[in-house]
This record gives structure tokens, sequence and C-alpha cells, in this order.
């Protein structure tokens, strides 16, 4: 049986990345810059990227489930001292280096924005189904018939034409989403981690200044000029990805073998690029360990609304698209 909890906030940045990013006005606690530039406030990394029961499923009782935190204090326990070890510069061992790369899928996962992308493609999936359903009479008697029974009368011929009409067209203003199945987004977690793990790990320092993070921190990127999807995702063999470890530190992965276990530098321009894609990718918030009108420049400079990173091309993803909490039956 889950284990049920007591009124809590969930991380959806997680706690042990955000305490890489304290500094010391005031000690110990973290700036957060709003995208769009309309506040910024400081806070312990404990009340900082936090919502109240965001990987929580609500029963019929009212109560909340906590699996799914629980599963994610687990990986973020269990990857801490590869975390410290990459933080002063030494080689991993198999299993930190495999603890780590669970620790970065998640991280990767867990974020509202990949929680959105997830729910968008449920949404598309049931266009789809619903398309298909007009596609074969049988069926589509069968669901009139079952909303029929759900709404306790029968339909008019016109009604059942609208119906017909609109789920082959697609027509859908509105779909909600419910908040849990938002969740099994974590089913990626382990292919992902396995594909991180055999990638090429090394770590960069800025020469000067320093990086920032955000509340999606893990970036990808395709390293070539024609990038043009071909279905490999994290395996194409010019994609790379970099996670800021502190303000002073950057892990950099890609498939380049030379890189393995590598030590480097960025130039300010680098570093001043790195924190550029930070703000493109954030959701709602840049993190930093110190108060920087810079940084407040920055975040004011990307104030579009925001997809985290992620640009839905399918028409059907213009509809309003709903997460919304339901209780479990």
């Amino acid at each position: 049986m889950p284990k049920k909890s007591s009124p809590k906030k969930h991380h959806y940045v997680s706690e042990m990345h955000l305490k890489r990013f304290v500094g010391d006005t005031p000690k110990g606690h973290v700036w957060t810059y709003s995208i769009g530039g309309a506040a910024v406030r400081h806070s312990i990394p404990k009340e900082t990227g936090a919502q109240m029961y965001f990987y929580g499923i609500e029963q019929a009782d009212g109560t909340q489930t906590t699996e799914y935190e629980d599963f994610l204090c687990r990986i973020e326990g269990a990857a801490e001292p590869a975390y410290q070890e990459l933080l002063i510069g030494n080689p991993l061992s198999q299993d930190m280096r495999s603890r780590f790369s669970d620790y970065l899928a998640t991280s990767y996962l867990r974020s509202p924005s990949m929680r959105r992308m997830w729910a968008h493609s449920a949404a598309g999936f049931m266009v789809q189904k619903a398309k298909e359903v007009t596609s074969n009479e049988v069926i589509f008697q069968r669901t009139i018939h079952e909303l029929e029974s759900q709404q306790g009368h029968a339909f008019s011929y016109n009604e059942v034409d609208i119906i017909r009409k609109s789920l082959r067209a697609g027509n859908f203003h509105s779909i909600t989403i419910p908040q849990q199945d938002t969740l099994d987004v974590f089913g990626m977690y382990e292919d992902l981690a396995k594909i991180l793990f055999k990638m090429r790990w090394s770590l960069v320092s800025p020469e000067s200044g320093y990086f920032i993070t955000c509340d999606t921190p893990f970036f990808q990127e395709i390293a070539r000029e024609n990038i043009v999807g071909n279905g490999e995702g994290f395996s194409d063999i010019d994609s790379v990805v970099t996670f800021p470890l502190s303000p002073k530190l950057l892990l950099w992965m890609s498939y380049n073998p030379h890189l393995e276990g590598a030590s480097g530098t960025l130039c300010a321009e680098g570093v001043a690029e790195q924190n550029e894609l930070r703000a493109q990718q954030a959701d709602k918030f840049i993190y930093a360990h110190v108060e920087d009108i810079e940084i407040k420049n920055l975040a004011t400079k990307h104030s579009e609304p925001r997809k985290g990173g992620f640009q839905f091309q399918e028409s059907y993803l213009d509809m309003d698209v709903k997460i919304a909490r339901k209780k479990t039956q």
C-alpha cells in the first residue's frame, strides 16, 4: 500500500541541487529570479523550487500518496556521494556513475515543463484515438451507447452527427488530464539513465563569472548545423547534455571519446552562453547564489510564455490542455 502524507511541499527542482547554489548574502539562501523579471527573492533551498503535493496522488478520502516523492528522495540520497565527488573533481566509480545517471534522468523528468509535455502527448493520443473511433462504425456506435448510458438519455440523430463530426475533426477546445497520469513520465527514467551513463563525462569551470541554474537545469542540444530530428533523441551522436553542478562547475556530456574524464574551462562568452540557455530553458524561475542585476536582466529578456524549452508543432496542441487533481477511486 502506498504511504499517506500530511501536507507537504514536493521539490520539482532537487533540493540537493539547490543546496549547491546557496550564497553568503544571506548565508545559506538561494536567489530566485522570476522569468519576466517581475520578482527577485531569496530563500533557503527547502523553501525553493517546491509545490504542495507536486508528486502526490489524491485518494478518495482526501489523503495523498507519497510513493513518487519517496522514489525521488531515494534516487537523490543514493546520488549525493557522487555529487560530492564531482564537485571536488574526483572520478566516479561505476556504481556512483550509475546512481548519478539515475539522478540526472529524474532531474530531467521531474520538472513542471516535462509533466506538461507528457500531458500534451496524452491529449494528442486521445485526439488520435477519437478520430479512429469514427473510422469504425461498430466502435463508434458502441461509444455512443456508452455516452448515452453515462448521460442517462438517448442522443438525437443531430447530436450523434455533431459528435461524429467533432471526433473526426479532432475539434477539442480543452482536454483535462489527471495530474496522476502525468507521473507516468517517470517510466522513461531507466532507459534515459542508461543512455546518460554511456555518454562521455567531463567537468567545466568558468574562467570568469559563474553558472546559474533554473527549474529545468538539465539541457540537451544537438551540436550540428542540420538538427532535423532523426528519432535518436539522446542517443544522437551529436547530442550534448549540460547540467550545472554549482556556480563554479558544469557537467558536460557528449559522445566525444576524447572528453571522457576531461577537465576544462569556459571563457566568459561561453559561460554567458550557458546562462542564456538556462534562461531560455527555464519554465518560471532562474536560480543563483547571488543577487545580480545582470541575472535579473536575463530573466526580463526571456519574458515570453514558457513551455520549458519544448516546442509543440502539432496543431492539436494549440488547444487548452489542463492538468487537474483527480481522486483515485
